[in-house]
């Protein structure tokens, strides 16, 4: 066999079944078929954990299966062989079922023995070689993970599953637990069929690209990672032999049709010529709204808007007095009284009354309301009726997946329940960088010679693209699939691939491109919906596109604002932007400017375009450096003039210097800078159309890059001259923004103009181009009242215009509904003994102690939140390699290779992991059950009073800043985080605050603003269903914890200890340079609390 499929089977030969290409698992060439093996334990860490079940299937060789089902003493030698509380409430396993039982290791042996050299198919394939090492056994047998071969072969939501995955694969009516009972070879079997059955299921020319890109993977990893090599060999010998596996079943399961030996030498063949084949496919997002087209658009605002109508709200009522519940007692059991939830009805109900209104309403709606359905079902009736389209714009891209696959589809399967079966067109809508260009990724194809992580990556994009329905790159799996030396370059490669293939503004602007381009398809399918489900920013930014509007968590309105109606631009990523052009001095360049210089013939029009291009481009280059000089100049002034002015003045020193002796020049610099930009971008534009008409080969690529950096370049302009205006000649500050050169991280020069007062903007000038607004979230109530938030999101400049031609004031209505938690089943713990945190050092090694003690003896089930970054990396380095070696998967915000989005996913469906997050997780996000018990805030939320912080006291007054935005922020934030663990009425679990400030009179009203007992000594005085506070010491805290979750006695039986003892100041966490003192607190807001709010200088967070 000649061709891709001769290589392709020479690959299979060689890493499925021959020896060559070294390493123990190479020698086992010949033991194809595999074996199916599932492991049941205790818990993940095989240093604490034990085993007590072992299956394993393989082919018998007559058709039939050989079987293994042994079940283990998982603790010989602690004296104690009872079953602990997960055995018996997960797997069903009872202290009787394992007495006289071998010991692990002697179970793994006859285990080693059943498979010999077999190589292994596992749900977790990185755990099954764990458990290996750990008892004795093989560590380096052949071992695939379901999720692995879904990462390889259909990328997506599918791989984003996980803890899922198996559920999910088996075909419904399949015989199986959901959950870890679950796991069984058989269900494997079933698994692993349908995986390939649905890859070979889909077009042959989707299959044959896929194979094509993943042969020459393989090829590459023949040279530089054997390990990765033979498990990607082993994946195609699954895929093309199916009847040493799937065939011999017994009458096991039903075979797809797809799944039959050397299907693969089936496939057309491409030689060489990827490109051809991805040519004449449409990316799945083209294909899924072709229904969506015999719609007309719906207009984003309607005249004859009227109020709910009397049919719709009967309708409502009855959707949450009766078919919303009766759908939750078939989902979950019980009674429908037990799921009505009146708070949710009545802010329901509100929500209604408000949607053609001109009215305003904020509604305070506390954890647990169930607050999107509350406001999706009266959107979708009222939006409907009115043929008008409604938006809901959520904080964040993962609370957009979450109401779009969560509460979307119960909300339309209770408004079946009730009757209602006339069409609703619901919609997810993002920023155009979320989504996948078509045209990019064709143009993306590596070279024939490319290396392996490349084809992997761009394989796997590809592979997306023909697959996702929307091709929404939030949903791109970023793990590399395989597991070896290479990782670390695999994981680069995708992320730089990503970036490559993202829409941008005005990337497919011919007819043709933009009917495949994903970003486009998706705003057509947002036009014609009755509720868009959107994000904040988007909502600011396109408000000509949504008039009603219903904002979830709305109190991050403030900040989305600021980033939206900000501009900021850094000197590094402006040299960027010109050296994806061209990098002078390097060689054959593969820059898009410097591979024409060595195409274009030499007396042609566009090699004298050429030259103009590269001639602007030193010019730009040039005046670039002249304006980063000038921002250098200013810089070293204003340290100088930063010695004898109070940090409270600082934020005023760019205004000073531009209206001084200093402006005239960097005016002259930044015109300059501007004025190259332009004419570099249109050079660049004269450029293209001249070469285009030369057909030269690979010009598809090259046009692409430099049709992103033009977009880039105008954008770059914009930031500049919002940076510093110029009007008649002159520098044009406005009074509104705060003008500034900033040093990044990394010592780097930014020029930003940020929006001085948000709420302003939003109370003056958003909200009153709405045709109603709705606002929502559980922080809208704070120390009693609604005037923070009403102050904090500009609602009340809304109500109440100052005048100076401002539109007549709106009304703006509240509500608050009731709490629904029983926050009894919740301990809050405040350590007294805990390092000051402006120790950052000290601090920050304490709370990477407590993850280590607590997180190894409740495995997990915890989530601990920060507020900076830095700090999350930093203990997430430290402390991922710790729990690695206890297989609990640790995961952290700014981790290689993971998104925010997927992070989420992952958290959820392992129920014995950790994750350690920032902001994001603050706020929204969802983690019901088990897998969050434990809940850690490691400091108050207070902000960092910079220099933007001073330039709002200067403008509004410190007072003013304090009471509006400073107050109101960090309380909101410390209300939405308490708020993670309870998730539904039936969880329950502790809180750890491990900031000892919030023990003080000072900081007590972060504490008033949560359901928790004010003083656990009087309790009788307290409100039911409020949570139980424990103050003390580390030692009596965390013992308490354990106490409360009932963990003592496992605790013991592990042999673990239930004492905490910190080790004191060493540390293997890494200390960066705190920041520089903060400036005297000026007066607090005035909130109802036992003890005056008065912040010290010394007590800042800082």
């Amino acid at each position: 066999m000649g061709g891709r499929m001769g290589r392709l089977v020479d690959a299979m030969i060689q890493y499925g079944g021959s020896g060559e290409g070294g390493g123990p698992q190479g020698e086992r060439a010949q033991a194809f078929p595999p074996a199916f093996v599932s492991i049941w334990a205790t818990g993940a860490d095989p240093a604490h954990d034990g085993v007590f079940r072992l299956l394993a299937l393989k082919p018998d060789g007559h058709g039939g299966w050989a079987a293994l089902d042994q079940l283990v003493d998982p603790f010989p030698d602690s004296g104690k062989e009872g079953a602990t509380a997960r055995m018996a409430r997960e797997f069903g396993i009872q202290k009787a079922d394992i007495e006289g039982c071998p010991h692990a290791a002697e179970a793994w042996a006859s285990l080693e023995a059943f498979l010999g050299e077999a190589p292994a198919v596992a749900l977790d394939g990185t755990c099954l070689s764990s458990w290996a090492r750990a008892l004795g056994g093989d560590g380096e047998r052949l071992v695939l993970g379901l999720e692995q071969l879904a990462l390889l072969l259909l990328p997506g939501r599918l791989a984003t599953r996980r803890a899922d995955l198996l559920h999910v694969l088996l075909p419904s009516g399949h015989d199986t637990h959901k959950g870890p009972r679950g796991n069984t070879p058989e269900a494997l079997v079933v698994a692993l069929a349908e995986l390939m059955g649905r890859f070979l299921g889909q077009h042959p020319s989707i299959v044959a690209l896929a194979l094509g890109g993943l042969t020459r993977a393989l090829h590459g990893l023949r040279a530089t990672d054997s390990q990765a090599a033979h498990q990607l060999g082993f994946a195609l010998n699954l895929l093309d032999r199916p009847s040493t596996w799937a065939l011999s079943t017994g009458g096991l399961f039903s075979v797809p049709p797809s799944l039959r030996d050397g299907c693969l030498a089936d496939t057309p063949d491409a030689e060489d010529d990827l490109c051809s084949l991805l040519a004449d496919l449409p990316p799945a997002a083209a294909v899924a709204p072709q229904q969506w087209r015999q719609h007309e658009e719906l207009p984003p605002a309607c005249l004859d808007c009227t109020p709910s109508h009397p049919d719709d709200q009967a309708r409502l009522d009855e959707l949450f007095e009766v078919h919303l519940p009766s759908l939750l007692v078939a989902e979950q059991g019980g009674q429908p009284g037990d799921y009505y939830r009146r708070s949710q009805h009545q802010v329901a109900q509100q929500v209604a009354q408000t949607l053609g209104q001109d009215e305003l309403l904020l509604v305070h709606a506390p954890t647990g309301t169930g607050k999107t359905l509350s406001y999706l079902l009266p959107a979708i009736l009222w939006a409907r009726r009115h043929k008008v389209r409604v938006a809901v714009a959520t904080y964040t891209r993962a609370l957009q997946e979450q109401a779009m696959d969560r509460e979307v589809p119960r909300a339309l399967s209770a408004l079946a329940r009730s009757g209602d079966l006339e069409e609703t067109r619901i919609s997810v809508l993002k920023g155009r960088e979320n989504y996948l260009c078509f045209r990019s990724l064709k143009v993306a194809v590596p070279d024939a010679d490319g290396d392996a992580s490349s084809w992997l990556a761009w394989t796997s994009l590809a592979l997306f693209g023909l697959t996702d329905p929307d091709g929404d790159l939030d949903r791109f799996p970023r793990r590399p699939a395989l597991r070896g030396e290479t990782i670390p370059q695999m994981r680069t490669t995708a992320s730089h691939m990503v970036h490559a293939v993202r829409a941008r503004s005005g990337c497919c602007s011919g007819a043709r491109d933009k009917d495949t381009c994903c970003a486009t398809l998706a705003a057509r399918k947002a036009t014609r919906s009755h509720v868009v489900i959107t994000n904040q920013a988007l909502a600011l930014a396109r408000p000509e596109m949504f008039r009603h509007v219903i904002f979830d968590e709305c109190e991050h309105l403030h900040s989305v604002a600021h980033g939206t109606w900000s501009h900021r631009v850094g000197f590094a990523g402006m040299r960027e932007t010109l050296l994806r052009l061209h990098r002078p001095g390097k060689g054959r360049s593969n820059r898009p400017l410097d591979v024409l210089e060595r195409k274009l013939p030499l007396d042609s029009s566009a090699r004298k375009e050429l030259q103009g291009a590269l001639q602007h481009w030193d010019a730009a280059t040039h005046c670039l450096h002249t304006l980063e000089e000038g921002a250098t100049d200013f810089d070293r002034w204003r340290r100088e003039a930063e010695r004898s002015r109070p940090p409270r003045e600082h934020h005023s020193l760019f205004r000073e210097y531009v209206e001084g002796d200093g402006g005239e020049a960097l005016l002259a610099a930044r015109l300059g800078s501007t004025g190259a930009l332009n004419r570099l971008e249109g050079g660049l534009e004269r450029l293209l159309e001249t070469v285009t008409a030369l057909e030269l080969k690979g010009f598809g690529r090259i046009h692409r890059t430099v049709e992103l950096v033009r977009a880039d370049l105008v954008e770059l302009m914009g930031h500049l001259s919002a940076w510093l205006p110029e009007k008649d000649g002159l520098p044009s500050l406005s009074q509104r923004v705060f003008h500034e050169v900033t040093r990044q991280e990394g010592g780097a020069l930014e020029l930003s103009a940020q929006l001085l007062l948000p709420d302003e903007q939003l109370g003056r000038m958003y909200y009153p181009s709405l045709a109603c607004g709705v606002f929502l979230s559980a922080t809208t109530c704070l120390a009693g009242g609604f005037a923070p938030a009403m102050a904090f999101l500009g609602l009340d400049r809304t109500q109440e215009p100052s005048g100076d031609g401002e539109q007549p004031g709106r009304t703006v209505r509240t509500f608050s509904a009731p709490e629904v938690f029983d926050y009894s089943r919740v301990l809050v713990g405040l350590p007294r003994d805990v390092p000051a945190p402006q120790d950052r050092h000290a601090h920050r090694n304490y709370v990477g102690e407590v993850i280590e003690w607590l997180g190894t003896r409740t495995r997990g089930r915890m989530l601990v939140l920060f507020t900076s970054l830095a700090d999350v990396r930093a203990v997430g380095e430290a402390l991922a390699p710790v729990f690695a070696q206890r297989q609990v998967p640790l995961w952290y915000q700014g981790m290689p290779g993971i998104g925010k989005e997927e992070l989420a996913d992952l958290f959820r469906e392992r129920t014995d992991s950790i994750l350690l997050g920032v902001d994001t997780f603050w706020y929204g996000a969802d983690f019901p059950g088990e897998t969050l018990e434990y809940l850690l805030i490691a400091r108050l939320p207070y902000g960092v009073p910079d220099s933007y912080h001073h330039a709002q006291c200067a403008a509004i007054g410190e007072k003013d800043q304090r009471k509006r935005i400073y107050m109101p922020r960090a309380l909101a934030k410390m209300r939405q985080g308490f708020g993670r663990l309870m998730r539904r009425t039936s969880d329950r679990g502790c809180v750890l605050i491990l900031d000892p400030r919030i023990c003080g009179p000072r900081h007590r009203v972060f504490l008033s603003e949560l359901p928790a007992m004010a003083n656990p000594m009087v309790a009788d005085d307290e409100p039911t269903g409020m949570a139980r506070v424990v103050r003390g010491d580390s030692r009596q805290v965390l013992h308490e914890c354990l106490a409360h979750m009932d963990m003592l006695a496992d605790v013991e039986r592990r042999q673990l200890g239930a004492d905490f003892e910190p080790t004191g100041p060493a540390s293997t966490i890494p200390t960066t340079q705190a920041p520089p003192p903060p400036p005297e607190a000026s007066t607090p807001l005035a909130l109802e609390s036992p003890q005056p709010v008065d912040v010290p200088v010394d007590d800042l967070p800082f």
